[in-house]
């Protein structure tokens, strides 16, 4: 299957800064059962949420998974564990954050759930696809629209270049 995953990080880790994170973590995906097809290019972000802390770095990555979205997911948690991820806040600052953005356009559990969870400030309890903020965030849909600009969204039917221009600018940044 088909799959693409944010990552992002704001705190340096024992792999170095924020870039040096993201790159590590994704070297060790393909222990996980990941196969990578494509990254994107590094974004630097400034951080969503009332906590004053530094800028994040983003980017997305193609992936090819064997198995069900919950197992990915869960396996996306393992390797943030490595890094030392807390999920005590949220938009608290993070070592590293792997969101499963898209599972081969599946729409999990359903259209009404996924709406419902984009509209809330909690941290939805259970699998949500496609990610129900995805279409919100450029620090997400800028580095997504690099490897897949022809993306459609499951529930929205945009692609990411109508959903890049529906949004005002939130200071998203190419590093080089």
């Amino acid at each position: 299957m088909m799959a693409y995953i944010g990552l992002g990080s704001n705190l340096s880790t024992k792999a170095g800064n924020s870039e040096k994170t993201l790159r590590s973590a994704l070297s060790l995906l393909p222990n996980f059962g990941v196969t990578i097809k494509t990254i994107s290019p590094f974004y630097t972000t400034a951080p969503i949420g009332p906590f004053v802390q530094p800028d994040y770095v983003n980017a997305v990555a193609h992936i090819i998974w064997e198995k069900d979205a919950r197992s990915l997911l869960n396996q996306l948690h393992k390797v943030e564990a490595l890094f030392l991820r807390e999920r005590t806040q949220r938009w608290q600052a993070r070592t590293l954050d792997l969101d499963l953005l898209d599972f081969d356009s599946l729409v999990v559990p359903d259209a009404d759930t996924w709406e419902r969870a984009g509209r809330t400030s909690k941290a939805p309890d259970g699998l949500i696809l496609p990610h129900p903020r995805l279409h919100q965030r450029q620090f997400v849909l800028q580095p997504f629209s690099d490897i897949a600009p022809e993306w459609v969204h499951p529930v929205l039917k945009c692609t990411i270049s109508e959903l890049l221009a529906a949004l005002p600018d939130q200071n998203v940044r190419r590093l080089d």
